[in-house]
């Protein structure tokens, strides 16, 4: 997902990219990891929000705001899921106060687990986050 925040988005202009439902038959925790990248002076917001089925209201899980930097970041979010109880996941991005400032996420998983430490690998299955410099 990527919001522009050049003309003719203004300050406050929002994107929502709404999950597929989830649904699990035990109480549990899980993780939700991703990339995000948010540059520039006035950078916006980037929330993270959990809504149960039915509510009209959503819990916020995650929140950065501002210039981060020209680079991306990695962010995982524990959360708990309970039985039985379907749910999307929110992912939104907020115009900011300049149109020279973007963000962006990549490469979103949802994980039927708890967050491991992002220093906790061996390589085995994946880069275990390094990134190139």
């Amino acid at each position: 997902m990527y919001i522009e925040a050049s003309y003719p988005q203004a300050e406050g202009d929002n994107a929502i990219l709404v999950s597929p439902s989830y649904n699990f038959r035990t109480t549990g925790p899980k993780c939700i990891e991703l990339w995000y990248h948010a540059n520039g002076v006035g950078a916006g917001t980037l929330n993270v929000y959990k809504r149960e089925k039915g509510s009209t209201t959503s819990n916020k899980l995650y929140s950065i705001s501002g210039n981060q930097g020209s680079e991306w970041h990695i962010t995982q979010i524990n959360l708990i899921a309970a039985a039985n109880k379907e749910f999307n996941i929110l992912i939104e991005g907020i115009v900011g106060s300049s149109n020279r400032s973007d963000i962006s996420i990549d490469d979103y998983q949802f994980k039927e687990r708890e967050c491991e430490p992002l220093g906790d690998c061996d390589f085995e299955e994946d880069t275990c986050k390094f990134k190139l410099k």
